[in-house]
């Protein structure tokens, strides 16, 4: 009778009032950690106590089932003798603490045996680790290895208030001026326009997509045929009122980080000798993809 009245009586699942207690702070404590992380990310405060009810609730439910499968045929005290075993064998200024100061925890065979455990385990983790640093060292390498070699930023001409700018970003007036630069050097004729126009497109060939270049070529030889280039000098010139500054949008429009469409309002004047024989007002709508040498490419729809 006093043995049985001196045992704790099971509450839930085989758990006693201590067991239940240690059983769901440890799982209401792994649900918090797990809860943390996963509201930060959802940005909902209530994944933290959901989870920590989840875990409790698992935790019994699971932690009472394995304990009750471990205590069974064992003496009731078997449990806390092996807490406090362990306790004794791994930190013994713990133990004293916990009631295991006065267990015996070396003896022959025991020790040995307890000591070459020990060895496996430290051999063990050792390799668990170096394992784990081979792992880190090639994630750092594939890092360092598809890192680009280099990187182009476009800087503002004007850096006297300063800058800030994305590697990656080219800004819109860049793309103008340049997309203005090469296509007002291909138009440039400045002493014979049978000569100076296939020039102009061979040297600036490595700046038009290929489409771009059967464009210009198919417009050379037009021209060729009728007449309109032998002896010609062109230039053509931006329209006062209608450069990029005065309305930015509508000159140049970003497709997608890598693609664009200028749109340029030019005067094309033609003289043959000194007589002017042409001024047309033309608009021209630019496609200009980047390219991977971090060179624009002009293409015409």
């Amino acid at each position: 009778m006093p043995h049985r009245l001196n045992r704790h009586p099971v509450v839930v699942r085989g758990l006693t009032a201590d067991e239940l207690w240690v059983c769901a702070g440890l799982s209401g404590a792994v649900g918090f950690v797990a809860g943390v992380p996963l509201a930060w990310l959802t940005h909902s405060i209530a994944m933290v106590p959901t989870l920590v009810v989840a875990g409790i609730g698992i935790g019994v439910f699971v932690g009472g089932g394995l304990l009750r499968r471990w205590k069974r045929g064992r003496p009731d005290t078997w449990l806390y003798r092996q807490l406090q075993w362990r306790l004794a064998l791994r930190y013994p200024a713990l133990a004293a603490h916990a009631g295991g100061g006065q267990l015996i925890t070396r003896s022959g065979w025991c020790r040995f045996k307890n000591e070459v455990a020990h060895l496996q385990a430290h051999v063990k983790a050792l390799r668990l680790a170096g394992a784990a640093l081979f792992v880190v060292a090639l994630l750092l390498g594939f890092g360092w290895w598809s890192a680009p070699k280099s990187l182009t930023i476009h800087v503002p001409p004007d850096l006297r208030s300063g800058s800030t700018r994305k590697w990656w970003d080219v800004p819109p007036e860049s793309v103008y001026a340049f997309t203005f630069y090469i296509w007002q050097q291909a138009q440039r004729w400045p002493t014979n326009g049978e000569q100076d126009y296939p020039r102009n497109l061979h040297g600036l060939s490595a700046y038009f997509t290929p489409s771009c270049r059967a464009f210009l070529q198919q417009d050379y030889e037009f021209r060729r045929s009728n007449g309109e280039l032998r002896q010609r000098v062109r230039g053509i010139y931006e329209i006062p009122g209608r450069g990029y500054g005065d309305d930015p949008a509508a000159r140049v429009r970003t497709v997608s980080a890598n693609d664009w469409i200028v749109t340029l309002d030019v005067s094309a004047d033609e003289y043959l000798g000194a007589e002017q024989v042409k001024r047309a007002l033309v608009r021209y709508a630019l496609k200009v993809p980047a390219s991977p040498g971090a060179n624009l490419q002009g293409d015409t729809p």
